[in-house]
């Protein structure tokens, strides 16, 4: 068998592969032979390599590629990971797969293995080992001693013996004994109670009432997606505790067109709550009653309040350990308590009502503990002048901004804010509660 006919002709393995078979990278000598010239043990670990097959002829090229070379090239010094447990690679006892091993779990020999997945590939084996051993002593015993039984009891109501059948026609075989076994079994019942047939035939009534139940959860759950199209975020997650135990995640989003997040959380709180349970409302920075009563306190004390002409004539009093923001202040103040700035007569103290308003807004945002938290999604340094006066080609635009709002508040199933803003009316600053949607408060913190 002459292979000198075959030079210069690509191999098998090359156009599997799609490669050049003669790039004299590895071998300078462009040459193909037979497949079969090479030893049994090199054939089968080519075969296993390259995932080729059938292999008829074999190049020079390719011969030291998937036998002298594989390791070097295709083989590094760490774990293959092949149940995907490392999350970094492992380096540390590995070992090479041996061809016996590869072909038993579909391996490529060559390739290392650590202690870890080892030790997996070691119990696998013993599980199917134990399973063979079981099933090769229990199987022919246990299948003839079940049938044995089971003829020995049809026979009682008159039923022919099971009988082999081919196994393509096995499960039609199946549905017509059960049926020639329920009825053979009613005859004999209502032969023993000298009743009529016909009067235990419950049959129809069941189907009718199994199709009834059917149409009736079909209606219910058409009422509750109608219901869920038209109600807010916390409604809707109590009518998704409705839904069947048995429907998935995606055909639940399919049918209600919910987000899967939505159907996880509602999920969570029917295991936590039960079916139609209130969502959890987010409290927010609660102030206690203990510094509700200093303000009060500060605000009556003739230390710190007096008829002032001017702003030269009071002082700033800060109380250690006790933070609370200005606006929050002036809101908690006696009704008869009038602020610097607040009435005719009074000098009119500057309250830059933007930064004020950004920063009420922010204390409603959840999760953010500071405004300047928002800041940085919006700029690309806060010590820059360039970014803070909007001067800057490279600062992000606020799309950025309103993609973080928009899922911190999907987070937290909030659909309205109520918070506070300062606005000016015949020369004074007052503050006035606001109630918006949420996307009406995004677009307004971002603006």
């Amino acid at each position: 068998m002459a292979s000198s006919s075959l030079d210069l002709t690509q191999c098998c393995i090359g156009k599997k592969l799609n490669e050049n078979c003669h790039e004299g990278k590895f071998t300078k000598i462009k040459k193909i032979k037979f497949f079969e010239e090479l030893t049994k043990k090199d054939q089968e670990l080519v075969h296993l390599r390259c995932k080729v097959n059938p292999i008829k002829t074999i190049c020079n090229h390719h011969e030291k590629i998937f036998l002298d070379r594989f390791e070097s090239l295709y083989v590094g010094s760490f774990c293959c990971d092949p149940f995907n447990k490392h999350k970094i690679k492992i380096k540390k006892s590995v070992r090479v797969i041996s061809a016996a091993v590869a072909k038993e779990f579909d391996l490529i020999p060559g390739y290392q293995l650590c202690t870890e997945c080892r030790k997996i590939l070691h119990l696998r084996k013993q599980e199917h080992e134990s399973y063979s051993c079981k099933n090769q002593d229990n199987d022919f015993n246990g299948i003839h001693i079940s049938k044995e039984n089971f003829n020995l009891s049809i026979n009682t109501f008159g039923c022919s013996p099971l009988k082999l059948v081919a196994y393509k026609d096995r499960v039609s075989y199946a549905k017509r004994k059960i049926n020639k076994i329920h009825t053979a079994t009613k005859k004999k019942i209502a032969t023993v109670l000298d009743v009529s047939p016909d009067l235990i035939n419950d049959e129809p009534k069941t189907k009718e009432l199994c199709c009834k139940s059917k149409q009736d959860l079909d209606s219910l759950m058409e009422l509750i997606k109608a219901k869920f199209d038209i109600s807010s975020k916390p409604e809707k997650l109590k009518l998704l505790t409705l839904v069947p135990e048995s429907w998935s995640i995606n055909y639940t989003e399919n049918y209600f067109s919910a987000s899967q997040r939505m159907i996880k959380t509602a999920r969570h709180l029917k295991q936590m709550h039960g079916i139609i349970a209130e969502p959890s409302k987010k409290e927010g920075r609660s102030i206690s009653e203990k510094v509700k009563n200093l303000v009060h306190e500060f605000y009556q004390s003739d230390e710190y309040s007096r008829m002032c002409p001017g702003k030269k004539q009071y002082v700033s009093i800060q109380v250690d350990d006790v933070k609370i923001g200005f606006s929050k202040f002036c809101e908690l103040r006696p009704k008869w308590c009038i602020p610097v700035g607040g009435a005719s007569g009074l000098h009119s103290v500057c309250v830059c009502e933007y930064h004020q308003n950004a920063k009420l807004l922010a204390l409603k945002i959840p999760d953010i503990s500071d405004y300047k938290n928002l800041l940085t999604l919006v700029v690309c340094d806060l010590t820059n002048r360039d970014c803070m006066l909007h001067c800057c080609d490279n600062c992000p635009d606020n799309d950025t901004l309103k993609e973080y709002l928009t899922t911190l508040f999907d987070k937290h199933s909030i659909e309205e804010i109520n918070f506070n803003q300062w606005q000016k009316a015949n020369k004074k600053h007052d503050i006035v509660p606001v109630t918006l949607p949420v996307d009406d408060f995004i677009e307004k913190a971002c603006q």
